[in-house]
């Protein structure tokens, strides 16, 4: 196991700093390569807080303008496509670079690279906020994505680092600090949409994009104060990437995870001018109703854990939390094929019932994912589940790009309820093609049937066990 090498803090004299990170490295038990449990020192709970911030801050700047930047755009002249293209920039940056970052973070230091982040970020996001003085039309389109694409490689780089120096502080509880960001990141999701309609309504377009941006500068601040100097020597994991991706039970797991991620980002450039339309909503109630989405997604997700662990049957979930989400999404318009109009009170159960779904089809992807890799011959190893990890977040980022873009095309070729119509379609199809695919993998697996039945159900447990 990697011990963190030594490290320096501003907070305190080098001497101190030094001590309270060695005893991070004393609890690790040198014949097992295992990290006894402790209390947390300084550096750690500084550390701990800071990364929670750039998680919380980084996450709400995403969501920070769906309550109202679709029709401050439209105002502009920029149709729902253009307005998706704005939206799905942001992830598109991150899917690329974050891959390109992870190789230069040993080059450059990940505490360097993490507040370089957060400077880039915090200054794009006051920038976005002078984009409504930009000339209508394709400039003011263009000019949105590359400071959105600009803020993207900010934020990708945080998050880069905010992931090594996880690894490094907290050996041996990565996984509890890791759900822990995880928390933080939801809660921005959540409160981002909020946060950016009550500015709106209170100081116009600019101020939403001005607090924010300042309070990642403040962060950035905080960081090159609290954070620790280390001399970063990350093993590269390469193994089997190339295997894993060869599985076709992968793929179409994988295809399942990004149909699924795309579900939130397909309704940032729409829900908003569709509720201001029918319902005559402001951009702080727009707000709560995205938050719903999301309380409800963060609710669910515990609870749908706690059943993978326990009871296992992965594929069987990610088929029904499809059909859940493909139910809300016909009925949120509603779809133009139900002799129904439109009402605000089944818009708000729609999106509780889709975050439920979301939650159902992505939580037990990494399950899912493990059991087929294990059964396929892979190590059951630290190495795999690092490899995996990275195939889901690329999935995540990639059904994050597509969704608004999706969306937005959906809406301008035709309406909201024809949009979540079709989405509702895809989400079946996507369900369907992965219930047959389990069902004649299972037919030809059946000699093997209970051993890959048993995996299945096999609880997450492997995580802890020393290799």
């Amino acid at each position: 196991m990697n011990v963190p090498a030594p490290l320096k803090g501003a907070t305190a004299t080098e001497d101190e700093t030094s001590r309270e990170l060695q005893e991070i490295c004393q609890n690790v038990d040198q014949n097992t390569g295992t990290t006894k449990k402790q209390k947390w020192n300084r550096v750690q709970k500084m550390t701990l807080m800071t990364l929670a911030l750039v998680n919380f801050s980084a996450s709400a700047c995403f969501a920070l303008q769906a309550p109202f930047f679709p029709r401050e755009a439209e105002k502009k002249g920029a149709s729902h496509t253009a307005i998706g293209m704005v939206f799905g920039a942001f992830s598109f940056v991150i899917l690329i670079s974050s891959l390109i970052f992870g190789k230069l973070i040993t080059r450059v230091g990940a505490k360097f690279m993490f507040c370089c982040g957060l400077f880039v970020g915090g200054n794009c996001t006051i920038m976005f906020g002078f984009m409504d003085l930009c000339p209508g039309g394709w400039v003011f389109v263009g000019m949105c994505i590359a400071v959105r694409s600009v803020e993207g490689l900010g934020c990708s780089m945080a998050i880069t680092a905010n992931s090594a120096i996880v690894a490094s502080l907290f050996p041996g509880e990565v996984g509890l600090v890791m759900g822990f960001m995880e928390a933080t990141f939801s809660l921005g999701l959540t409160v981002g949409p909020v946060i950016g309609g009550s500015l709106y309504e209170v100081g116009g377009f600019k101020l939403p994009f001005l607090v924010m941006g300042s309070l990642m500068l403040v962060i950035m601040l905080l960081a090159l104060v609290l954070l620790p100097t280390q001399n970063d020597n990350l093993k590269k994991e390469r193994s089997s990437f190339l295997k894993i991706i060869q599985i076709p039970s992968v793929i179409v797991t994988c295809t399942c995870v990004t149909i699924a991620a795309s579900l939130f980002g397909f309704l940032d450039p729409n829900l908003s001018p569709f509720v201001d339309k029918k319902f005559k909503l402001s951009a702080f109630w727009t707000g709560f109703m995205f938050m719903a989405l999301s309380i409800a997604f963060g609710v669910s997700s515990p609870a749908t854990g706690w059943i993978v662990d326990n009871k296992g049957l992965t594929k069987s979930l990610m088929i029904v939390g499809q059909l859940i989400a493909s139910v809300a999404m016909f009925f949120m318009g509603p779809s133009s094929l139900l002799p129904i109009p439109s009402m605000l009170w089944l818009t708000v159960v729609s999106l509780i019932i889709l975050g439920i779904g979301a939650a159902v089809a992505e939580i037990p992807a990494f399950q899912d994912l493990l059991t087929i890799t294990i059964s396929h011959g892979l190590p059951d190893n630290f190495e795999t589940y690092g490899i995996l990890s990275g195939i889901l977040n690329s999935c995540f980022s990639t059904g994050s790009f597509i969704g608004p873009l999706l969306g937005g095309y959906l809406d301008d070729i035709a309406s909201f309820q024809w949009a979540t119509t079709c989405m509702a379609g895809l989400l079946v199809f996507s369900a369907s093609i992965m219930l047959v695919f389990k069902m004649v993998n299972h037919c030809k697996t059946s000699n093997s049937a209970d051993y890959v039945a048993d995996l299945e159900r096999e609880p997450l447990r492997r995580l802890n066990v020393n290799h």
